[in-house]
């Protein structure tokens, strides 16, 4: 049985996703698994450095389960691939997740 303040944070998280999310095709290169409806919330861009954007996001643990360096995301309707640098638990169902943008050449 979830604890209050998770059952808080899932609601939360669901309004955060409905206003702030965006869809996006995450894959886990290490186990193959490609998740092709995952919410993604930008929180605030941190670099640019040569060809490479640094940015930090959240996604809801309950769409991807986990995230590891070296997956990576395009959000539908763009071609940037965003890899994961660094992953961050933020201890209430969330995933943050810091990333190096790279302009994907279709």
């Amino acid at each position: 049985m979830p604890s209050d303040f998770e059952g808080a944070f899932d609601n939360a998280m669901d309004v955060l996703k409905g206003r702030l999310g965006v869809t996006a095709i995450y894959t886990k290169p290490e186990t193959g698994v490609v998740i092709t409806d995952a919410t993604v919330i930008f929180n605030e861009q941190v670099g640019f450095v040569d060809a490479r954007r640094r940015a930090v996001f959240t996604f809801d643990r309950d769409d991807i389960g986990s995230a590891t360096r070296g997956d990576y995301f395009v959000i539908d309707g763009e071609t940037d691939r965003w890899t994961v640098v660094d992953v961050r638990d933020d201890r209430a169902g969330g995933i943050e997740v810091r990333c190096d943008g790279t302009l994907e050449r279709l």
